[in-house]
């Protein structure tokens, strides 16, 4: 139905459609009440002196009734706006300011008087036309009382009455110019009764016998809904096309302002029944004379009534031809998620859902980014693109808020995609998961929720074997917040992921077993020929550079150490941590990392292995005292229960003297060497002797 009570009130439409040149009965705006109240006030005064026959007094009765009703105009129009404070004062009392909420009531209290005041003289205005009508049959307007006799009744509610008094103005002054705002009332009320026959036949006799009424407009777009609700689309949209032009013809007519906007809405929404998606722009290209502001308003309005029907390929055609029009505004975001909306309506779960969604904050990137737009090769692109928005910080098109509603999209379908293939196992629906995730941590990094969606982004890439990845995004989400809600979970799976990647032996080292650990040298006589041959010790080996992929290794393992001591896998995450040391040959760290998981967890099976490696690392690393106090140290507190291995360090500790004193050589430090010997030689003999 259309939208009669706000768009055409009945004061409106009967006192505007008369005539311009009636100077007393035309609109006035008036300063004050108190002017009002002065001129009724001579007007009473008037009234008062002048005898029951004098032939003026009826006109006197006449004027008297239309300041009455102008007052009644007043006292509605402050009654509107009281209305509207006492909304503002009623959102402020929910504080349960006593102050505030006094106001409110104050506030509602003036709000009813004036629309008491309203009621009060428009009850005047219809007794004065009740006195003309009675008292005053000769005068010479009276088809003019009967019609707004009839309109005032209409605004007070009285609609049965009014229609009473305009059957009498039809009878008694059948050619009356009144005649056809009469015949509206009688459709009106036929039309809201559902009898769209009935209102057909009161419509039809004002378009095809008062052409040049001022409520001909105003019949032909009533006309337009009849058949609207009589199931003749196309009738109906050929006769708001007809009252458009007609508005449009004579901009000046009482009416033709709301009647071209309303009309202009309802071929919208009867388009969207009878109308090609594919024409439609043509087609309001040429209703509104090429205005491209209004038909991209069409447009748009279109598209939504194309969503509400269900109609969802049609919406998002029409999406897509706005984008495509709009390059250079951030209205392409809006237009992109209503795209979204229409897809999700018509298979949330569908691949072109997630595409759409993955569309709309590309754009947002690109907009963000002055109109660069990103790539992302796990989709399929190659080629970068620009995007010319140049209204991003027009206050007008309110781009924050819509970025808002962008980001939290984005975030609610990641989860949802991400949830419901854990509840499923469901292959594809992880995988748009994964893209809606990569996108909007790429998109959305200033989000107050990145912490939480980087980790769950990691646990997806963990479960989709992706374990590079996991870690990297377990890693952002630690450095994000290295205390925060997920933190114990975030060092488990880091660790885990890199366990995928990383791969260490559980083998013993050969301790003290004569490796080849010297090599043959040639040296130079004083005339640079080659010499005698002799035998050089190898030096300890040079550590090794970390990749990057063992330093955020190393780096997983101190954070599960330091925030899950008694965790699961903390004896795995620090054997292979004191391993990866070792592989690269930083022997001195290994040496304690290993020593520290011995005494740590002596009765774990990697212990024996790690003491093992603490002893292989401090003999590679060539530091033979601090062996020797490991040695004697493994000997003396026993920390594993292992035969063989105590009897191994038993045996060690005798030959590390002579290990020692061999370096001593090697270096050609002689005297240090004999003494070595020499202590080694006292230190066995006395071991003897006391074991006699």
């Amino acid at each position: 139905r259309p939208p009669r009570s706000t768009l055409f009130p009945y004061t409106t439409l009967f006192r505007s459609a008369v005539s311009a040149e009636d100077n007393f009965k035309e609109e006035k705006e008036f300063e004050s009440a108190k002017k009002l109240d002065e001129q009724i006030v001579r007007i009473k005064k008037l009234i008062k002196i002048t005898p029951e026959d004098h032939p003026d007094r009826p006109q006197f009765l006449f004027n008297l009734a239309e300041l009455y009703w102008s007052k009644a105009k007043f006292y509605y129009s402050k009654a509107y706006a009281k209305q509207d404070e006492c909304y503002e004062l009623a959102d402020v009392a929910k504080s349960g300011d006593e102050k505030d909420i006094k106001k409110q009531q104050r506030c509602e209290v003036q709000m009813k008087d004036m629309l008491r005041e309203v009621k009060s003289q428009r009850e005047n205005t219809v007794r004065l036309y009740v006195e003309i009508i009675q008292k005053h049959d000769n005068f010479r307007n009276m088809d003019e009382v009967y019609y707004y006799l009839g309109a005032n009744l209409m605004e007070i509610g009285r609609r049965p009455d009014a229609l009473n008094q305009f059957r009498d103005l039809v009878r008694k002054y059948p050619t009356s110019r009144f005649v056809p705002n009469v015949l509206v009332a009688f459709g009106d009320f036929a039309f809201d009764g559902d009898d769209m026959d009935e209102a057909l036949k009161a419509y039809d006799r004002v378009t095809k016998n008062y052409k040049g009424s001022a409520v001909y407009g105003y019949a032909t777009y009533k006309k337009a809904w009849c058949y609207f609700n009589l199931d003749n689309k196309k009738k109906a949209l050929e006769l708001f096309l007809e009252t458009n032009n007609y508005a449009k013809k004579y901009p000046n007519l009482p009416n033709s302002k709301p009647l071209r906007r309303q009309s202009v809405k309802d071929i919208v929404m009867t388009y969207s029944f009878v109308g090609s998606a594919d024409k439609v722009i043509g087609f309001f290209t040429k209703v509104t004379d090429d205005d491209r502001e209004e038909w991209m308003k069409m447009t748009e309005r279109l598209a939504l009534f194309y969503s509400d029907k269900g109609k969802y390929s049609d919406a998002i055609s029409l999406y897509r031809k706005l984008i495509s029009l709009n390059q250079e505004s951030v209205k392409v975001v809006d237009y992109q998620l209503e795209i979204v909306r229409n897809e999700v309506n018509n298979n949330m779960y569908s691949q072109g859902t997630v595409g759409e969604i993955v569309r709309l904050m590309i754009l947002v990137n690109c907009i963000d980014n002055d109109g660069e737009c990103p790539t992302y090769e796990a989709l399929g692109q190659k080629k970068a693109r620009t995007l010319p928005v140049n209204d991003r910080d027009v206050a007008e098109k309110n781009y924050p808020e819509t970025r808002k509603k962008v980001e939290l999209l984005a975030k609610t379908w990641a989860k949802t995609y991400h949830r419901e293939a854990q509840q499923t196992r469901n292959a594809d629906l992880y995988q748009n998961a994964y893209f809606l995730y990569l996108v909007y941590l790429d998109t959305f990094p200033d989000s107050k929720d990145i912490y939480e969606m980087t980790f769950f982004y990691g646990e997806l890439l963990y479960k989709l074997k992706q374990y590079d990845e996991a870690a990297a995004a377990y890693e952002a989400a630690f450095k994000l917040e290295n205390e925060g809600k997920y933190t114990e979970e975030i060092v488990h799976a880091s660790v885990s992921s890199y366990f995928r990647d990383i791969k260490v032996s559980e083998k013993k080292a050969t301790l003290d077993k004569g490796t080849d650990d010297v090599y043959t040298v040639s040296t130079k006589d004083d005339d640079g020929k080659d010499g005698k041959t002799k035998k050089v010790r190898k030096g300890p080996p040079e550590a090794k550079e970390f990749p990057q992929l063992q330093k955020d290794f190393i780096a997983a393992c101190d954070r599960y150490i330091k925030f899950a001591p008694e965790g699961d896998q903390i004896v795995n995450v620090k054997y292979t941590r004191a391993r990866t040391y070792y592989d690269f040959f930083h022997l001195k760290d290994a040496g304690a990392a290993f020593r520290q998981l011995v005494y740590d967890h002596p009765k774990h099976e990697l212990a024996i292995i790690a003491a093992n490696l603490h002893l292989a690392s401090l003999e590679e690393s060539q530091d033979y005292d601090a062996l020797e106090v490991a040695v004697a140290e493994y000997r003396d507190k026993k920390p594993l229960d292992d035969e063989s291995f105590n009897n191994d360090v038993t045996t060690m500790y005798s030959r590390i003297k002579f290990k020692k004193c061999t370096l001593f050589n090697d270096r050609e430090q002689w005297d240090e060497g004999a003494r070595c010997r020499s202590e080694e030689h006292t230190s066995e003999l006395q071991s003897r002797i006391g074991s006699r």
